[in-house]
């Protein structure tokens, strides 16, 4: 492979661990793709692909652990099975014209499934005040757990920095106390919520 082949080659890993760490994702189908095309033996595509995944998913976790989104409790069930079966797959050899016409089937179904879906519309973000003036966040880990009102802050901020247009509700108890309600539209305020909605509904967290 000529140094100008690998210079384009690099510079297109770099495209993709971009876009796909934009998203939330390692990119694993995109650097396979991009290698095969640039002709390289499935024996060096696997272990290079899994190398970049594993990279640029541990910065991923991290910048999600930082914003409060990485969960323990919905990691370790997908960890006991991917992990093993990742070291499964690694074994295996394929012929080279089955692996590229897996890689072209797989592809094609992804850019099918992207194009095809219909467009998806963003759940608010609902804040619930119960009683006791305690918090509630929809989109929590534990969405019937108390939070507090630093961690709502960080949560929402962090929702915001992606999608400034999403809504934000405040859902009040029908015996909350009205300072309980109006400080939690405070707090929304100082994560940068434009404009707070407001119903009465008993919370999800009682």
């Amino acid at each position: 492979m000529t140094p100008e082949i690998v210079a384009m080659l690099a510079i297109a890993v770099l495209v993709i661990a971009f876009l796909y760490s934009c998203v939330g994702h390692a990119g694993a189908s995109g650097y396979i793709a991009v290698m095969t095309l640039f002709s390289m033996a499935p024996g060096e595509i696997k272990p290079t692909a899994l190398a970049l995944n594993i990279l640029v998913a541990s910065i991923g976790t991290w910048q999600f652990w930082r914003a409060g989104h990485f969960s323990w409790r919905l990691f370790w069930p997908f960890a006991a099975l991917s992990i093993p079966f990742a070291f499964l797959g690694g074994y295996l050899n394929l012929p080279t014209h089955f692996f590229k016409t897996l890689v072209g089937i797989v592809l094609l179904f992804s850019a099918a499934r992207f194009l095809l879906r219909p467009p998806e519309e963003q759940e608010p973000l609902v804040v619930s005040v119960d009683a006791a003036g305690k918090l509630y966040l929809n989109i929590a880990d534990d969405p019937n757990q108390p939070i507090t009102g630093e961690d709502l802050k960080q949560r929402v901020a962090a929702v915001l920095r992606r999608d400034q247009n999403r809504s934000v509700l405040v859902r009040g108890d029908h015996a909350a106390d009205y300072g309980s309600v109006v400080a939690a539209m405070v707090l929304l305020q100082q994560a940068g919520v434009p404009n707070v909605g407001l119903v009465t509904e008993s919370p999800e967290g009682e």
